[in-house]
């Protein structure tokens, strides 16, 4: 790490050592117009000297002091930021996902985490695409030849033979099964052999979704994995998330904040990111908690193949465009409610002085 403070040293005493200089002839011009055969202006110049260096030995001082606080300072946000560090990868090693009876642990429990997300983000994006009664992506048609036999897992699960028949039982089954059957959905996906196609078939709506700038609907199925998985899995994902939010907003204040994400950055895997990215923009989520996942890029190295939010570009530039556009509707989702809050806060309190005024009316 550098430290311009050393450089800033270094440029004052060139100064103070010009200034001394100048002081010298000028006492020398004013003074004597050459060498003085009196010992005495010897004596005077001596004093006169020994006021300028003991001026350079103080100003030394300080600067010393003031280098001596700041090494000790950078010191103290090292121990600190590594201390967070072990904490965060305590929290990765000690994390859990179960299934089927077999319990995961550390990086294959994220890999755990992550797979189930992106299945439900699929299932989220599957159904509203079959419910709404798009038409299936074109280019897949043409060239893949996948249409009608794409979602042969899903047809034989809910009992049909096509995506018209699907469309209309959705529609006509009871809302409050919605999430019931995204999960259904959302099963046929985890376990199928054919997940790949899945997610090919889902980067093709994704990629529509973002040509037409329909983010609102992207945000609220990310919204909704990020719920799902927070609900699930919180007693071993909440202190993971903590941890994260602590450690960006301590590195923050530090003297070089962007020293110490980079090697936080370094940590994370793509799986890590994925579930991050959902839990971001969950309920869980705060203005201030997006606002440290921008300003550390911590989405920077996100493998886009793997989760196809931006459609078809997997170009690090555009995803994390799309991610961004994700946080606004994330931010303007939470003003409103904030707002919305603030006027209930209003109401309430003009309500409660109207019943004060009565009952001291009554009273009186």
């Amino acid at each position: 790490m550098k430290r311009p403070q050393i450089d800033i040293i270094k440029y004052a005493l060139i100064a103070t050592a010009i200034f001394t200089l100048i002081l010298i002839l000028v006492y020398v011009y004013r003074f004597h117009h050459g060498l003085s055969y009196n010992h005495n202006d010897f004596a005077d110049f001596g004093s006169y000297l020994g006021s300028i260096t003991g001026l350079l030995a103080f100003i030394g001082v300080l600067y010393t002091i003031k280098d001596s606080q700041i090494n000790r300072q950078i010191d103290n946000e090292r121990s600190t930021f590594y201390n967070l560090l072990g904490l965060y990868q305590h929290q990765v090693d000690t994390n859990k996902y179960t299934e089927h009876q077999i319990e995961k642990t550390g990086i294959e429990a994220f890999k755990a985490y992550a797979h189930e997300a992106r299945s439900l983000f699929y299932a989220y994006v599957i159904y509203h695409f079959i419910k709404d009664g798009e038409k299936f992506p074109s280019e897949l048609t043409q060239v893949s030849k996948l249409d009608e036999q794409a979602f042969l897992e899903i047809y034989t699960k809910f009992g049909v033979h096509s995506t018209t028949e699907l469309n209309v039982l959705l529609k006509s089954r009871d809302p409050k099964y919605y999430y019931d059957t995204i999960y259904e959905i959302k099963g046929i996906i985890m376990s199928s052999k054919i997940h790949e196609m899945y997610r090919i078939i889902v980067a093709s709506i994704c990629n529509r979704i973002c040509i037409e700038k329909r983010y609102q609907q992207l945000y609220k199925f990310i919204r909704n994995v990020g719920d799902y998985l927070y609900g699930q899995y919180g007693q071993y994902l909440g202190q993971y998330h903590r941890n994260i939010y602590y450690l960006l907003d301590s590195i923050q204040n530090f003297k070089y904040p962007n020293d110490y994400s980079k090697i936080f950055r370094a940590q994370l895997s793509s799986d890590e990111l994925t579930v991050i990215l959902f839990n971001s923009m969950s309920s869980q989520s705060t203005l201030k908690t997006i606002s440290l996942l921008k300003k550390f890029d911590i989405f920077n190295n996100i493998i886009a193949l793997e989760l196809p939010i931006s459609g078809y570009d997997t170009e690090k530039e555009i995803v994390i465009q799309t991610i961004n556009s994700l946080f606004h509707e994330f931010i303007a989702d939470n003003t409103k409610v904030a707002i919305i809050g603030e006027i209930w806060k209003s109401r309430a309190k003009l309500l409660r002085n109207r019943l004060f005024e009565n009952i001291a009316s009554v009273t009186g």
